[in-house]
């Protein structure tokens, strides 16, 4: 990563503090190009909006697509589906591509299938390096 969008990644995070959030249960890697958000903890809401928007959107002109890992979340309500569907709109209006999500809890996958949210996120069978 670029030592400017460092900066502006710390920056963000202080915003963030500032506000009483925290980034420490997301972490940001960019891979050939492809970005990867990690989600290091069992629940995503809408709370975590915030977070979420100020790593991604600083992002998206270097990235050509964007994955999110649940390998951790076993829950996601409907502000959580909010913060999916509001990325993979985001992605695509930029022409970066689907929202792909990686290792997706049974439960959640089933929450996904249930709203027909398949049209906008692309759910992948395989684990995402970390």
């Amino acid at each position: 990563m670029h030592r400017c969008k460092y900066v502006e990644l710390l920056d963000n995070s202080r915003n963030l503090a500032n506000l009483g959030l925290s980034t420490m249960s997301f972490e940001l890697k960019i891979v050939a190009g492809r970005g990867i958000v990690v989600a290091q903890q069992d629940r995503l809401t809408l709370a975590n909006m915030p977070v979420v928007d100020a790593l991604v959107m600083p992002i998206l002109d270097e990235i050509e697509s964007l994955t999110i890992d649940l390998s951790d979340v076993s829950f996601i309500d409907s502000g959580g589906l909010v913060i999916l569907v509001s990325l993979a709109r985001t992605l695509e209006s930029r022409k970066k591509g689907p929202l792909r999500l990686s290792n997706v809890d049974s439960n959640v996958q089933r929450l996904i299938d249930m709203c027909h949210l398949s049209q906008y996120l692309e759910l992948e069978s395989h684990h995402v390096l970390r």
